[in-house]
């Protein structure tokens, strides 16, 4: 589903060249739970924006369903983006002056539709915040905020969902339920790609791989049942 091929991503600093990924080769399947961990600067967010079609690497390749993204003309590209791929953030980036509902619709292309609103209602109702619908982002504690931001992602019904450390800001319960709510998407035949330094989500991937100074250091291949 996703390949990376040699992929590196090369920043010029007053001190030389930094190479926030150095010659990576990975290969997603569709069905994984992909964990990637490592400590902050290893380089996890900066494959998880090449993965996503949103940082175009220094050298190598992303491959998305047999086509090179990075190749593909750049509207293309934001196409794939928008229809076959859920981000997940650290710090939400819920719009403040949108509803909790209207936050999820953001994530169409048609929000007024009868069935994206039935759709968006539906996912937030079992994320729990059936009675958040009409409420604020500053009206919702920080796991509201996540799974608020969780449904936006499920929204287009994507083929994966790209995870950038959604449980650093949570407490070790709302962390569980949003690893829950994640691993349930790929039971049903979702893809997740879950980068983090902790460890909330090592009992429900079903392969895990380190990195560290932007190389790949190791990979696991133990399935949970979690």
């Amino acid at each position: 589903m996703l390949i990376c091929e040699s992929l590196s991503k090369h920043y010029r600093s007053g001190k030389g060249t930094v190479r926030s990924l150095d010659r990576v080769d990975l290969k997603v399947d569709r069905g994984d739970f992909l964990v990637i961990k490592g400590h902050s600067g290893s380089g996890k967010t900066t494959m998880l924006l090449a993965l996503g079609a949103m940082l175009h690497p220094t050298e190598g390749r992303v491959m998305f369903d047999g086509k090179s993204l990075y190749d593909l003309p750049q509207n293309e590209r934001a196409r794939i983006r928008a229809r076959s791929i859920g981000f997940v953030f650290q710090m939400f980036h819920l719009i403040p002056y949108l509803s909790v509902l209207d936050n999820a619709l953001t994530a169409v292309e048609n929000p007024s539709a009868t069935e994206s609103v039935q759709r968006s209602k539906s996912l937030l109702r079992e994320l729990g915040l059936g009675d958040r619908l009409e409420h604020f982002p500053h009206q919702l504690s920080a796991g509201e905020k996540q799974r608020a931001a969780l449904a936006r992602a499920m929204m287009p019904n994507p083929d994966v969902i790209l995870a950038d450390e959604p449980t650093g800001n949570l407490d070790p319960e709302n962390a569980l339920e949003v690893c829950r709510h994640l691993k349930k998407f790929q039971e049903q035949g979702g893809t997740v790609v879950f980068v983090t330094h902790g460890d909330a989500a090592s009992s429900f991937a079903t392969r895990t791989i380190s990195l560290k100074n932007g190389r790949l250091l190791s990979s696991s291949d133990d399935a949970s049942d979690a």
